[in-house]
């Protein structure tokens, strides 16, 4: 039995080709789109977490009588609860078990960016400030506290922590009201 003849050199045609390279080319101009809404959603989610532990912040404060604070690190892009030990020294905030809640990674996570953290003081000049904390006493309202975790003095204006994308949260310094994305 005699075999069919071959085509002398398998492969594509120059038309296959284009139109597997068109089909493409349209597919990566639909889904370019959507990762771009992707990622806004994802940076605004990140203000948002932010935003809630402040809110969080403030409330447990209130309800357990002690205070209660957000530090961001700028460096790390990272927001973590705190308290007032027994030690007057402070640590992670924990659970009702006992463990210590952890920083959330913002870039990691929501892929943002902490840009400046703001918490004007009234008393100007004081010494040893944490910088990138923002406290709330027993009555909700925002303070500052030195790195040891002393009083430093209440706040002379809003406390603003803004974004990379320029997303801001804004802490009032009379009420503790927290306002954000």
């Amino acid at each position: 039995m005699r075999e069919p003849p071959r085509p002398a050199r398998p492969g594509f045609t120059v038309m296959e080709i284009t139109a597997v390279i068109t089909i493409a080319a349209l597919l990566a101009l639909a889904v370019m789109p959507a990762m771009s809404r992707f990622d806004d959603a994802s940076r605004a989610a990140g203000a948002t977490e932010a935003a809630r532990l402040l809110t969080f912040a403030r409330e447990r404060a209130v309800a357990s009588g002690y205070p209660v604070g957000v530090r961001f690190d700028t460096a790390a892009h990272t927001a973590e609860l705190l308290s007032i030990g027994v030690d007057a020294a402070p640590h992670a905030l924990t659970d009702p078990l006992g463990v210590p809640s952890g920083a959330v990674r913002l870039r990691e996570a929501f892929r943002t960016e902490i840009a400046r953290v703001a918490i004007p003081l009234e008393t100007a000049g004081a010494t040893g400030t944490d910088p990138a904390t923002v406290w709330f006493d027993h009555r909700g309202r925002p303070h500052a506290r030195t790195v040891s975790g002393t009083h430093a003095g209440v706040l002379s204006a809003d406390a603003t922590v803004r974004f990379a994308d320029n997303a801001e949260i804004i802490v009032h310094a009379r009420s503790g009201l927290v306002e954000g994305p």
